[in-house]
């Protein structure tokens, strides 16, 4: 191996290690442009040894290729660093020529010449199934960048379309990454699922701006609590979905904020709407997450609401559970009935008529249990008490027939 060709491995490598650090968190977005630069003295003198004809066929066929790779991630890196920034129009500019450098390194390789060593050629060959996977990543990028640039300008509608397009991306090269290694697959699994939050967050972005609007006092302005619960189900849903890619890329910090901001997001509009708080509680009652950030977000509201949300609900409860216990009561109440007075016998159907009577009493206590007016240790109370009085009678009149 030759001089130039150590150097080039020493800077790719080198390149490759900071771009890893900046990717794990945007606390370190500067070793993307000192990655940038490591990858371009390998791209140049990669080229330089491609065109060196002191060199084998194979030397600069293999070099030339690379050169054109170490190219596209030096673009890739240059690109996500503006990205970060929110300079959109310089990342975009950046993507679409990684994304060029790309295609014509996986172009050199597909139609490399048969006079090439057949080992060299099969071992570039080898390269292709990741570098289409890298094409499939890097036009995923520049849609996400379209939609961030959308959404800067307030472009809502195609920011959604944008982000929605990169999620297609992504889900298609799911399957391609399950045949690399597993940090591939990882990878491109928290990335799809990042583009779904975005799309979430574009759709809560679009009902907020398009809701119908009441103005408060403070001058401030309130959706309509229709309106609201779409936008808490479409940011409660980038939170989850953020939170899922933070889980399957516990390494990026991105998806962290991400799930942090939806929660902050949620909380605002709780406190700014506190009027609107049981029939958002109503709408998201079995969804245990939403319900959550809304009793860290003000404890003695959430309280409140679930009050009201009990009563308001009680005379249905009551219907159902009532009704239902009283049919139960008189079926077993007949059954118990019919079985004791067959037996034409004054204690059995006295004892029949004891346990109707202590029936009734255990249902009465538990419709009251069910719909809270009792509470447990009182239904207790209510059953022992009326069991010992209920006993006590039978057994005084018993006594006095005897």
């Amino acid at each position: 191996m030759s001089i130039k060709s150590e150097i080039v491995n020493r800077e790719f490598k080198e390149g490759r290690r900071l771009k890893e650090a900046a990717r794990k968190s945007t606390q370190n977005l500067e070793d993307y442009i000192q990655a940038a630069e490591h990858l371009y003295n390998a791209s140049t003198l990669s080229l330089e040894i491609s065109k060196d004809n002191g060199n084998s066929l194979e030397e600069r066929a293999q070099t030339e290729a690379l050169a054109f790779y170490y190219s596209y991630e030096r673009h890739y890196c240059l690109g996500t660093f503006f990205y970060e920034k929110r300079q959109i129009p310089q990342a975009i500019s950046h993507f679409d020529q990684g994304l060029q450098d790309l295609k014509m390194g996986i172009s050199l390789i597909e139609n490399i010449s048969s006079t090439v060593d057949k080992e060299i050629a099969n071992h570039l060959r080898s390269l292709l199934p990741k570098w289409r996977y890298f094409l499939k990543m890097e036009e995923s990028v520049i849609h996400a960048a379209n939609g961030r640039s959308a959404w800067d300008r307030d472009l809502l509608v195609d920011a959604l379309d944008s982000y929605r397009k990169a999620a297609q991306i992504q889900k298609d090269a799911i399957q391609m990454a399950e045949t690399f290694e597993p940090p591939y697959y990882r990878i491109t699994v928290g990335n799809y699922i990042g583009m779904m939050a975005n799309e979430s967050r574009a759709l809560a972005g679009i009902i907020l701006k398009k809701g119908t609007m009441e103005e408060k006092v403070d001058s401030s302005k309130l959706i309509s609590t229709d309106s609201a619960i779409d936008l808490l189900r479409y940011t409660l849903h980038a939170y989850l979905l953020s939170k899922s890619a933070f889980d399957n890329n516990p390494e990026w910090d991105q998806y962290r904020e991400g799930a942090e901001n939806c929660i902050d997001n949620i909380r605002n509009f709780l406190n700014d709407n506190p009027a609107s708080w049981l029939k958002i509680y109503l709408s998201f009652e079995h969804q245990p997450e939403f319900l959550t950030i809304m009793k860290t977000t003000n404890l003695d509201r959430f309280k409140e609401v679930e009050d009201q949300r009990f009563n308001k609900s009680k005379p249905l409860i009551l219907w159902k559970v009532g009704g239902f216990m009283l049919f139960m009561l008189i079926v077993i109440s007949a059954i118990v009935y019919l079985l004791f007075t067959s037996l034409s016998n004054f204690w059995w159907l006295l004892l029949a008529l004891v346990t109707i009577e202590v029936l009734f009493l255990l249902v009465g206590g538990m419709i009251l249990r069910t719909i809270g007016d009792l509470s447990e240790q009182g239904f207790l109370k209510l059953v022992a008490l009326a069991l010992k009085h209920q006993f006590k009678f039978n057994w005084s009149s018993i006594k006095k027939d005897v």
